[in-house]
């Protein structure tokens, strides 16, 4: 996390589908994050948790497109 922002999420495959990503995006009151056009599992994932695309951009380092993805504050 940086700040509300996901910089990165990874759980094992073994692991997923067990509620371990919503937990820890919640628990950090994640509020920002970018994933993959191309990944339309990873962005039905933070669909799904409550994000909607607010823009897209190209990532510098491989020329593909990414897509902004926002959602409101969570309260505990």
């Amino acid at each position: 996390m940086l700040g509300t922002e996901v910089a990165a999420l990874f759980v094992h495959p073994f692991e997923q589908r067990m509620g371990i990503g919503g937990a820890l995006l919640d628990s950090q009151n994640a509020q920002t994050l970018e994933a993959f056009e191309a990944n339309p599992t990873a962005r039905a994932f933070y669909a799904k948790h409550g994000f909607h695309q607010t823009g897209t951009r190209r990532h510098e380092e491989t020329g593909l497109m990414l897509c902004c993805l926002t959602r409101a504050p969570i309260s505990h």
